[in-house]
C-alpha cells in the first residue's frame, strides 16, 4: 500500500463530501489523489529540502539592485540592464530581466497575479535550488519560509523573519536574524548583508541600489493598485524604519543609493549609476 503524499490544490476539489480550495497543501494516499491529478485539480508537492540561504554559501556580487513596485522606477528601467537585480514581491513582472525573486508578504498567496508567477515558474519544468542558483539560472525565487514556502514548495531557497519588528530607535544591522518591519525592502537588504558576511575573505566595498522603491501612494508601475486603499496619496508608514535600517547599514560600510525618486530620506539619489 503506497504511503501518503502531499499535495497543492490547484482548483477546488470535493472528497468525501468536503470541499478543499485551492491553494491547500494536503496529504493524500497516492489512489485517493490520482484522479485529481490527471484532471490537474491537484499537483504532487516535495516539502523536504528547504535550504535557508543565510548558511548555505550562496553568493551575492558586491553590488545589487533592489526593484520595487513603484512607478517612479519605471523610466529608470534601461539604466538597469546588466546588473545582478533582486525584484521584490511584484516587481518580477516588470518588463526587466531579473536575478532574484524576492517576497515575504503573507497575503501574497491571495493575489492572482503571484499564484499566476509562481505556477508560470513551477510549469517550466525547472528545479529551484542552491546548485541551480549557483548555475546562474534566473529568475531564482528566495521566499520568506513560514509565510510563503509552504504554499510553494518547489521554491527551496527560503529566509526567515523573527520577530521582534525592527525598532527604528535602536536599529542593530549585526544581528543574524532578519527582522521584519521594514518592508520586503527592508528584510532583504538585511538578507544581502548576511549573505555577504558569508563570504569572510571578501573585503570588496558593497552597494545596493534601490530603484521603484517609492514608498508613496497605492499605484503600481503597471497603473495597477494596491489592495490597501488607504495608501493614495500618503507616505507609507514604514518610511521610518526602513530609513533607520538604511542608515545603519551605511554607517556599517555598505553604500546605498537610489535611482529613482523616494520618500526614502538616507539612500543618495544618483542620476547615473
Amino acid at each position: 500500500m503506497r504511503r501518503s503524499e502531499t499535495y497543492k490544490i490547484l482548483k477546488p476539489i470535493m472528497f468525501r463530501s468536503k470541499v478543499f480550495k485551492a491553494g491547500r497543501i494536503v496529504t493524500f494516499s497516492h489512489k485517493n489523489a490520482e484522479k485529481f491529478v490527471n484532471a490537474k485539480q491537484m499537483m504532487k508537492v516535495d516539502m523536504r529540502g528547504f535550504t535557508n540561504v543565510l548558511n548555505c554559501g550562496l553568493r551575492f556580487p558586491d553590488e545589487v539592485v533592489l526593484l520595487g513596485s513603484g512607478p517612479n522606477g519605471v523610466p529608470k528601467y534601461p539604466m538597469l540592464k546588466g546588473r545582478f537585480i533582486i525584484a521584490l514581491n511584484g516587481a518580477i513582472n516588470a518588463p526587466v530581466d531579473v536575478n532574484v525573486w524576492a517576497a515575504q508578504d503573507p497575503l501574497l498567496k491571495s493575489e492572482k497575479w503571484f499564484n499566476a508567477a509562481a505556477m508560470k515558474l513551477q510549469s517550466s519544468g525547472r528545479i529551484f535550488g542552491l546548485n541551480e542558483f549557483k548555475r546562474g539560472e534566473y529568475p531564482m525565487p528566495i521566499i520568506e519560509r513560514n509565510s510563503i514556502a509552504k504554499s510553494y514548495p518547489w521554491f527551496k531557497l527560503t529566509f526567515t523573519v523573527t520577530r521582534p519588528l525592527l525598532d527604528p530607535a535602536n536599529i542593530d544591522v549585526d544581528s543574524p536574524l532578519i527582522h521584519p518591519g521594514g518592508t520586503v525592502c527592508g528584510s532583504f537588504i538585511q538578507v544581502i548583508r548576511q549573505v555577504w558576511l558569508q563570504d569572510k575573505l571578501n573585503t570588496k566595498p558593497k552597494r545596493i541600489i534601490l530603484c521603484g522603491i517609492d514608498m508613496f501612494g497605492n499605484m503600481y508601475f503597471n497603473k495597477t493598485k494596491h489592495r490597501d486603499s488607504t495608501r493614495k496619496d500618503k507616505t507609507w508608514y514604514r518610511k521610518k524604519t526602513l530609513d533607520a535600517l538604511i542608515k545603519g547599514m551605511m554607517d556599517a560600510g555598505i553604500e546605498i543609493v537610489t535611482v529613482s525618486e523616494t520618500k526614502l530620506g538616507y539612500p543618495k539619489f544618483v542620476e547615473e549609476i
